[in-house]
This record gives C-alpha cells, structure tokens and sequence, in this order.
C-alpha cells in the first residue's frame, strides 16, 4: 500500500453505511502504514456502530511498533 491507497480508504470512513465503515478500517489495517493508525483509533473511539469499533480494536491489536503506540496512550 501507499498514501494514496490511505487516501482513497479515507473518504469510506465517512460513509453513510457502516459495513462500508468498518471495511475501510480493515483495508487500512492491512495496508500497515504508520499514517493510518491515528485514523483508525479515531474511528474506535467516536464511531457509534460496534463493527466499526470491532474491526479498529483488532486492527489496532496488531500494531507492533511499539513507537506508535506511545502516543495513544
């Protein structure tokens, strides 16, 4: 993956579907770019739609860079 794959998943974060949502948030997961780590904290934190939270929960339990962990805390 690249920014412009992030770029492209980005604009489903917002979609009306949740399905969608939460699809775009596993397709980032996948694409293991530090970038999309803060995207998809946020969609764990404020999504109202438990397969949203779902998938950013068990995407963001991969992150084994422990740099980028410290800022979320």
């Amino acid at each position: 993956g690249n920014n412009g794959d992030v770029k492209f998943l980005e604009n489903y974060l917002t979609h009306e579907d949740s399905r969608v949502r939460a699809n775009a948030v596993e397709a980032m997961a996948m694409l293991d770019i530090d970038s999309t780590w803060s995207k998809i904290f946020y969609m764990m934190s404020t999504d109202e739609n438990n397969r949203v939270v779902a998938n950013s929960i068990i995407a963001l339990s991969t992150i084994d860079n422990m740099d980028l962990i410290s800022p979320l805390k």
